[in-house]
Order: C-alpha cells, then sequence, then structure tokens
C-alpha cells in the first residue's frame, strides 16, 4: 500500500505536479515491481523512457502538393536510423482557423512519434479520414485523390516513408468505412 502521510511543512498531494507524484510513488515501489511493470510495458510496445529528440542536423523530405486546389507543403524529419520522427504541414492558402488545427496536428504527430508511437498504427488511426476540403491530389505521382488533408498526409507517410502500396488508391477500402 502506498503511504500519502505527509508532514505540514510537505505540499499536499494535490498540489505537487505530476513528476512529484510519480516519483513518491516510484520510491515506494520494489524493484521487482517496477521491473514487472516496464516488462509489461515494453511486450505492448509503450516506451517509458521518455521522449527521443531528434538531433540538430537531420535529413528531412519535403513534398509540396494540393489537395482539392489547397496548397501545401510537407515536410518529414528523420532520425539518423532512417524512422520519422517530426512532421511539419503548412497550408499556404487557408483561413487561420484550419492552417492552426492542421499544426496542431502536425505538432502532436510529431510528440507522438518521438514518445514512441509507431508510425504505422499512426497511419492506421488516420488514414481515410473525411472532412473538406477532399479531393484530386495535384504534385504526388502515387497518391491520385484523398479524403481529407489529414488523409492526405498520413497516406503519403505510408506510401513515401514507410513504402506501402496498399494506401496509393484514393479510395477507401470497404472495411475502412466512414470516419
Amino acid at each position: 500500500m502506498l503511504d500519502y502521510e505527509h508532514d505540514e511543512e510537505e505540499h499536499r498531494i494535490d498540489q505537487l505536479s505530476r513528476k512529484e507524484v510519480v516519483d513518491r510513488i516510484v520510491a515506494q515501489l520494489s524493484e521487482e515491481a517496477l521491473t514487472v511493470w516496464a516488462e509489461a510495458m515494453a511486450k505492448r510496445g509503450v516506451r517509458i523512457d521518455g521522449r527521443r529528440r531528434l538531433p540538430s542536423k537531420r535529413p528531412i523530405q519535403t513534398q509540396h502538393a494540393k489537395v482539392c486546389g489547397l496548397p501545401m507543403f510537407l515536410s518529414v524529419g528523420f532520425y539518423p536510423d532512417g524512422k520519422a520522427g517530426e512532421l511539419f504541414v503548412d497550408i499556404t492558402k487557408e483561413g487561420g482557423a484550419i492552417r492552426g488545427l492542421i499544426h496542431a496536428f502536425a505538432m502532436l504527430f510529431s510528440m507522438a512519434l518521438q514518445y514512441g508511437a509507431p508510425l504505422e498504427v499512426l497511419i492506421e488511426q488516420f488514414s481515410y479520414m473525411r472532412f473538406l476540403p477532399d479531393g484530386a491530389v495535384e504534385g504526388d505521382d502515387r497518391i491520385a485523390k484523398a479524403t481529407s488533408v489529414l488523409d492526405y498526409v498520413v497516406r503519403h507517410l505510408a506510401v513515401h516513408v514507410l513504402g506501402r502500396e496498399d494506401l496509393v488508391s484514393g479510395d477507401p477500402p470497404v472495411e475502412a468505412g466512414l470516419r
């Protein structure tokens, strides 16, 4: 059982930062319990050692394309081992709302990759997501049609970074359904 008692001089548990709470809990766990937990997380593919930052100098692949006439630049930064580690999407002619949302998506996507989320899982989650603008893709020799900007971004990663041929088509597979 974890002990949360404290002296009057100490902070209350609800006033501590997340890191302080985790540190207190971990300090009270046995080495064996931590090892079992770490192994269980590793089997699930969860990294527990924190963020893997990209080096200051890194290879980047940039693609200029248009989805339904909406121009964008898509850049992917890579670790030295060739794995994708960051994503930038710059929409050049769109209002602040969609531009901000796409930028926030790219930041979250990058953080997920840096904390160990598998690119394959992220692609499966976001491919064929439907919202406007959607339609013809210009400037990408492999992907001709997208169901949204996010669909194009993740399928671009699948095709050009992972070499997946199953996501080249612009038509979602029957089992994908509507998202």
